[in-house]
C-alpha cells in the first residue's frame, strides 16, 4: 500500500514531529500523471522545511499533514485525459519545488515535472535540480570567470561542492575548496584527495585557512561560494582579489536567521567585492522550458561519457511493503542523520524505493 512521510510540526530536531501514513493509490486527473518514486535525497533545505525555516512550503498532504521532500526522480505509470507530452514508462524529475517527493505514490500535474533520461543513475537523476544545476549554475550566472581564475568555495564536501570541482575543471578555472576540520585527520586526508581526484587544484581545512595569509598571492580569485556564512565565510571572503564576487547560497554555519557577516572596508571600499546571493529559482526562471531541458540533458550526457562522477551517497531502503512502524524508525533514523551532517561525516541520504 503506498506510503508518505509526513510532518505535524515544526522543530529543528527534523525528526520529531514525522510520522508513515498510508493511502490509496491516486487516480490522475485531467492533465495529471500518476507516479512512483524511484529516489529522493533528502537535502538541508528539507531539514529547513522541517524547521520552518525555509520560504517555500509544501504543496501536497495527506491526512492534513504536509508531505516533505523537494527533490527526486520518478517513474510514470499512467497518464490522465489531457497530458501529451509524457508517457507511461517516462522518468521525471520535478520542475518546481513543495511536490512532496517523499511518498511511494503521487498524482501530480504534467506541467509541474521535467522528463529525464531513463539510463543515467537514478542517484544522479534525484540530485540534478537541487544539486547539481546549482553547482553549474553558480559558475555560469554569478560571475565572468575566465579561463585561469580561482575560485574558493567552503562545505567543498558536500554534494554541491563535489559538482562544482568538476564543472570548474571544465571551464578550466582552479578551486580553493576548504572542508570543515576533522577530528579523525585520516579522513580528512582521504576528502582531500578525493576532492582533488574531481578537480580541486588546493584543498584547506578551515584552521588551515585561517593560517594562509599569502593563499591569494600570484592568483585572481574572482568567485567565493559560500554555504556556511558567519566567521568562517568571513575569512574565507578575505583571500579574494579585487572586483570579485562573494556569493552566499546556504547557512550551514548558522541557525536560523541569527548570523552576521563582518565586512570590512577593505571587502567594500579597496577590493570592491560584489556580493550576492544565489537562489535556484531565481536562476532558472531566466531561462526557457527548453534551456533547462538541454542543460539537463548535457547533465545526463556528461555523466555519460565519464567527464562527471556521481556523488557517493548513503542509501536508505525504502520498502513499501513494509509495516509503517518499521519503515518510520528506519526514515527517521536516516532524516535525523541528515540533519546532523554539520557534525557528522555522513554522505548524503538517499532514500531508494523498492516495489
Amino acid at each position: 500500500m503506498p506510503q508518505a512521510i509526513t510532518f505535524a510540526g515544526l522543530s529543528d530536531q527534523p525528526d520529531e514531529f514525522l510520522s508513515v501514513q498510508q493511502y490509496e493509490i491516486p487516480k490522475p486527473g485531467v492533465g495529471e500523471v500518476l507516479v512512483r518514486m524511484l529516489a529522493a535525497p533528502i537535502n538541508q533545505q528539507d531539514i529547513m522545511v522541517l524547521a520552518g525555516r525555509y520560504p517555500v512550503k509544501p504543496d501536497h498532504h495527506q491526512g492534513g499533514d504536509p508531505i516533505p521532500g523537494y527533490d527526486g526522480v520518478a517513474e510514470i505509470l499512467e497518464c490522465g485525459d489531457g497530458v501529451t507530452g509524457l508517457h507511461a514508462g517516462d522518468r521525471v524529475i520535478p520542475k518546481r519545488h513543495g511536490l512532496g517527493t517523499w511518498r511511494t505514490h503521487a498524482a501530480l500535474r504534467e506541467s509541474s515535472l521535467i522528463r529525464v533520461s531513463s539510463t543515467v543513475d537514478p542517484t544522479f537523476a534525484a540530485s540534478m535540480r537541487m544539486c547539481v544545476a546549482p553547482a553549474y549554475l553558480l559558475l555560469e550566472d554569478m560571475a565572468k570567470l575566465k579561463p585561469g581564475d580561482w575560485i574558493i568555495q567552503n562545505a567543498a564536501s558536500g554534494y554541491i561542492g563535489r559538482m562544482t570541482c568538476q564543472f570548474a575543471r571544465l571551464r578550466g578555472v582552479h578551486t580553493i575548496s576548504i572542508i570543515r576540520d576533522r577530528a579523525d585527520a585520516g579522513l580528512a586526508d582521504h576528502l582531500k584527495a578525493k576532492l582533488r581526484d574531481l578537480g580541486a587544484d588546493i584543498v584547506l581545512t578551515d584552521s588551515e585557512l585561517s593560517d594562509m595569509e599569502s593563499l591569494g598571492k600570484g592568483k585572481r580569485i574572482m568567485l567565493a561560494l559560500d554555504a556556511v556564512f558567519g566567521p568562517l565565510a568571513a575569512k574565507m571572503a578575505a583571500h579574494l582579489s579585487p572586483n570579485a564576487t562573494f556569493v552566499n547560497y546556504g547557512s550551514l554555519g548558522v541557525e536560523g536567521r541569527s548570523g552576521f557577516f563582518k565586512m570590512t572596508q577593505d571587502l567594500i571600499f579597496w577590493k570592491q567585492i560584489t556580493f550576492r546571493h544565489f537562489r535556484l529559482s531565481a536562476c532558472l526562471a531566466t531561462r526557457s522550458e527548453e534551456e533547462i531541458q538541454d542543460m539537463l540533458n548535457w547533465f545526463v550526457r556528461l555523466v555519460e561519457d565519464g567527464v562527471l562522477k556521481v556523488t557517493d551517497v548513503d542509501i536508505v531502503p525504502w520498502d513499501s511493503h513494509a509495516a509503517d512502524a518499521d519503515a518510520e524508525v528506519r526514515l527517521r533514523r536516516a532524516i535525523a542523520k541528515a540533519g546532523a551532517r554539520r557534525v557528522n561525516e555522513s554522505k548524503k541520504q538517499m532514500l531508494w524505493f523498492s516495489y
